[in-house]
């Protein structure tokens, strides 16, 4: 489905201009920031119109095997370990309440605070 490949190029291009946002003055990252927030909303009431939702906030949450995300790095941990999601490179994409597109991350292990 174009839609679908559609979305996920214009997230990983959302995802190259926030990292570009930390090499810049304060005053054009304000202003690059307020356009993507923009953008996130108007994609989102886009989507919306198809039934279609977008999700892709799970950075810096702990890792669960029932997400609907495929873990790319997965192979370098032991089952039970407990896993945090480090990057979201591809989002879930939902219509109608099932999963259309599964997201793929990357997980680092989660360190305990003391």
């Amino acid at each position: 489905m174009a839609t679908i490949e559609y979305v996920i190029m214009l997230y990983k291009y959302r995802n190259m201009l926030i990292n570009a946002m930390q090499n810049m003055n304060v005053l054009d990252a304000q202003k690059l920031n307020r356009t993507l927030s923009f953008n996130d909303n108007k994609l989102a009431k886009l989507l919306e119109k198809d039934g279609l939702v977008l999700s892709f906030d799970f950075l810096k949450k702990e890792y669960d095997p029932g997400m609907a995300c495929d873990v790319i790095n997965i192979d370098e941990f032991n089952p039970g370990d407990e896993l945090v999601i480090t990057q979201v490179l591809e989002p879930v994409l939902l219509k109608e309440g099932k999963v259309i597109h599964r997201g793929k991350i990357m997980v680092e292990k989660k360190v305990e605070k003391q």
